[in-house]
């Protein structure tokens, strides 16, 4: 053996194994996205839009009073749309608002549609109502991690059964990330007046690795 082979590490024999794993974590989820909408009749066109402008203003106001950034409401629709009656003839118009809100303090739910029903009256409506986790960078390196042990652990299953060993890490690749709401079995402490559970959100990692059999 010379010295140049002395100083080399030893090269990996016999092929390699390539193996999937899956990770995941647990959040509770810390925000909350909400959906509110105005809704208004009226004989004119212009009418409408101007009464829709005009109440989803009197929402917005409302809801920055009690706290929400502007940054965390976002214009998601805009409708005008015709009424008609039996014989089809047109007899009015419909317009129709509405804004995504984010709640960074979910508990704060019950008060933003308090004063936004003042606001509105009965022309609000409640869309869709979502909870959120506002970083899970952190989760889905755990995640990463996890998917990466559990590849390693069936590697080396798979290597042991076939009378070899694992050699070094050739590659890594990721496959995926994902984060899924599930409800949970109990009441959160911070559960709102409004009845709204947070439940649990699922952040999933899926890797593809690759090792050197010896």
């Amino acid at each position: 053996m010379t010295a140049e082979d002395a100083g080399r590490e030893p090269e990996a024999s016999g092929g390699t194994i390539t193996v999937s794993g899956h990770g995941e974590v647990q959040l509770t989820p810390d925000a909350l996205r909400i959906e509110l909408s105005v809704e208004v009749s009226a004989i004119g066109a212009a009418d409408a839009l101007t009464a829709a402008r005009t109440t989803m203003a009197d929402v917005r106001r409302a809801v920055s009073e009690v706290g929400i950034a502007t940054a965390d409401q976002q214009t998601s629709a805009f409708n005008l749309w015709q009424r008609h009656d039996r014989n089809d003839r047109v007899n009015g118009y419909q317009a129709s608002e509405s804004l995504a809100l984010l709640l960074r303090d979910p508990s704060t739910v019950d008060v933003v549609l308090t004063v936004a029903g003042a606001a509105a009256g009965d022309r609000l409506r409640i869309g869709g109502v979502g909870f959120t986790v506002l970083d899970p960078g952190a989760a889905r390196d755990d995640a990463r991690r996890l998917a990466l042990a559990e590849a390693e652990r069936v590697a080396r299953v798979y290597a042991d059964a076939a009378g070899r060993s694992l050699g070094p890490l050739v590659s890594v690749a990721e496959g995926g990330g994902r984060i899924v709401g599930r409800r949970s079995a109990h009441l959160q402490a911070a559960s709102m007046d409004a009845g709204m559970e947070p439940g649990t959100q699922t952040v999933g990692v899926d890797v593809t690795a690759e090792w050197h059999l010896q």
